[in-house]
């Protein structure tokens, strides 16, 4: 591709479908802000080659409104995702495909982001209607039919999402050794259709099949670390603090993974979230103030993530998780009569008031000059 870039009037489709499958390859390394450059570039040169319809531009569209939303930027996503599911109906001549079939997926996972879950619902229903009709292979539906009843206990209709989920594994019965991964997501959701129960016993068994299921299948998964998590917080609600901080452990083994792979996963401080909780109920002082410096660590990073990424919406909501995290810190402190520290996270005062502080002084000095 740079070999391509040395003759800037080449541009063409080939030049494009490289754009397009490096963007790509950058994008499912969690590389955002390279992936939306590269296929910013594929995008501009479909349109002068004037493709409208063409596979290639509607893959470029696709790739770019997912690592949009992924990176935060819901608002350029939106139109995108929209965009390419209008082409393609047009292209297609109808709903009843299973490409549509995945858009429907695609625009359920965008609304959930913009957690509309009533929207999200909508189209993961439309997606599982698509694919049944259409005779999809068993995982797509199976992963159709969580997406469902994971947006369902969203909306608080948890029968029917337990509905779907059992319904889902009698259909995985004909398959006793396949579709272990699938089945570690129907795990998963029937977990924390449990938790919104109250059933916590019943919670910590699914999310325990799940990350079993998915580490065999896939050890290196980022997502496992999410499961230990739901495995922890259910975990908590029946004080079986010991346990909390040993699965923990086990789990932060991906973090670096995770930080390299999909930098703006917050995972990571939700486990030091559960991790501190356990270790004030142990009354463990020491680890305690450990955990918490590496969960203020992570959360700078992902401060700088966004910074880079120039999402400072987001940049902002982390800030104040990060002002919640604290809060909780000394609330701790406090409860185990430890001395409670006087020193202020300047780096925090200043990230929160910096640009304030920044603005109000540039309005003040535009307001003297026009004074003179």
């Amino acid at each position: 591709m740079d070999i391509r870039r040395r003759y800037p009037n080449k541009r063409d489709y080939h030049f494009a479908f490289l754009c397009q499958s490096y963007g790509w390859n950058q994008g499912a390394q969690g590389k955002y802000v390279n992936a939306l450059k590269i296929l910013g570039e594929a995008f501009k040169v479909e349109q002068e080659l004037g493709m409208h319809y063409e596979n290639l531009i509607l893959q470029t569209m696709q790739s770019l409104a997912i690592f949009y939303n992924f990176s935060g930027h819901i608002d350029k996503g939106e139109p995108l995702q929209l965009e390419v599911l209008k082409r393609r109906l047009h292209v297609i001549g109808t709903e009843n495909h299973p490409i549509i079939g995945s858009l429907m997926n695609n625009m359920g996972v965008l609304y959930e982001r913009k957690e509309d879950f009533a929207k999200a619902a909508e189209y993961y229903r439309k997606g599982l209607a698509i694919k049944e009709q259409t005779n999809a292979p068993i995982k797509a539906i199976m992963i159709s039919a969580h997406n469902v009843a994971r947006s369902l206990l969203q909306l608080k209709q948890n029968d029917e999402a337990i509905e779907l989920i059992q319904n889902g594994f009698k259909r995985l019965e004909d398959f006793p050794d396949l579709f272990s991964d699938t089945r570690s997501l129907l795990w998963e959701t029937m977990g924390t259709a449990y938790m919104s129960l109250d059933n916590f016993k019943e919670a910590s068994l699914a999310f325990k099949k799940a990350i079993y299921l998915r580490t065999q299948t896939s050890p290196h998964d980022n997502s496992i670390l999410g499961l230990v998590c739901l495995y922890a917080k259910s975990l908590l609600a029946m004080s079986e603090y010991t346990k909390v901080i040993r699965e923990v452990q086990k789990g932060m083994r991906l973090s670096e993974s995770i930080r390299k792979n999909t930098p703006t996963n917050p995972t990571i401080i939700f486990t030091y979230e559960k991790l501190m909780e356990a270790e004030f109920a142990l009354k463990r002082r020491n680890d305690l103030e450990k955990t918490y410096e590496a969960g203020k660590d992570e959360f700078f990073r992902l401060i700088k993530v966004y910074e880079e990424l120039k999402n400072f919406n987001k940049r902002e909501d982390v800030l104040l998780h990060f002002q919640r995290f604290r809060a909780r810190y000394l609330e701790m402190l406090k409860e185990l009569n430890n001395e409670i520290p006087n020193e202020i996270d300047s780096v925090v005062l200043i990230s929160l008031l910096g640009l304030k502080i920044v603005c109000i002084t540039f309005l003040f000095l535009c307001m003297k000059s026009k004074e003179k």
